[in-house]
């Protein structure tokens, strides 16, 4: 099966975002579309939102976007590093705005004309955590 690693991977990191805001009181639920690696959540406060999960198992490595995002105030990012190999590391989040991925899609593109699939790395993005970003996060 040579889609096996993309899509264990998918789901890895799909089960930990989700995890991870259901922890934060967030109401998380899957799109029906198995290919779809975006997660319909909602706030406490009863905002509504989508986040889309990019996962990689090794860190250090990038995660693929394959599209121009259309950036929305209700659209985010959880870049996660979560490993499947034994010992398993802690899982690592990195959250963004749909803003940022289109920004850094955006300088790719004027960079590689012609390139259609961004490549994100860690070093991209701020230090893992952002979590303060997304709606109705609680303020301490």
């Amino acid at each position: 099966m040579p889609n096996a690693k993309r899509i264990q991977s998918q789901w890895i990191g799909q089960y930990l975002a989700a995890a991870e805001l259901t922890r934060r009181d967030y109401d998380v639920s899957f799109d029906e579309d198995t290919k779809s690696t975006v997660l319909h959540v909602e706030s406490s406060e009863g905002t509504s939102f989508k986040v889309e999960c990019k996962n990689t198992i090794k860190l250090g490595d990038s995660w693929l976007v394959k599209r121009r995002v259309k950036p929305s105030e209700d659209y985010f990012f959880i870049f996660v590093y979560g490993s499947k190999e034994e010992p398993y590391d802690t899982p690592q989040f990195w959250i963004t705005s749909s803003e940022k991925v289109a920004e850094l899609y955006d300088v790719y593109i004027k960079n590689n004309p012609g390139g259609n699939d961004l490549n994100i790395r860690p070093n991209n993005l701020e230090k893992p955590g952002g979590w303060e970003i997304l709606p109705d996060y609680p303020k301490t």
